[in-house]
């Protein structure tokens, strides 16, 4: 049997990885986070005149969130990363799971959809 079709039958793969992120995880990850962003775009995010070290810790933590989500969603959708793994959507969805878990750790967040498809992500 090809060494390929017996790592996808049997789920294993070199170094415990999947060798690209699947379309059904992409999609389902877009749709996700379009519904929690209400139509925000990164441009609008990256355009906010508060600066960060006038904010409090809850609001930089929403602030990060919401950037990472922008970020995670458009280099998914950029296509750049669909042939193979993307050490730049690896980093993102890390960094945003971690931002995440300590907004719901504090109680500022309650735990959604798009947290698990996050850790699907990191994890992938």
């Amino acid at each position: 049997m090809h060494r390929a079709i017996e790592m996808e039958l049997t789920d294993r793969f070199p170094c415990g990885r999947q060798p690209r992120i699947s379309d059904r995880l992409r999609h389902a990850f877009a749709r996700e986070a379009d519904q929690e962003l209400g139509g925000i775009d990164l441009e609008t995010v990256l355009a906010d005149e508060t600066p960060f070290d006038a904010m409090s810790v809850a609001e930089k933590l929403a602030h990060l969130d919401q950037l990472g989500v922008l970020l995670l969603r458009d280099t998914l959708r950029d296509g750049e990363s669909t042939k193979s793994r993307n050490r730049k959507v690896d980093a993102i969805a890390r960094s945003l799971f971690e931002t995440r878990y300590t907004r719901i750790k504090r109680g500022d967040k309650q735990r959604s959809p798009l947290d698990a498809l996050i850790h699907a992500l990191a994890m992938v």
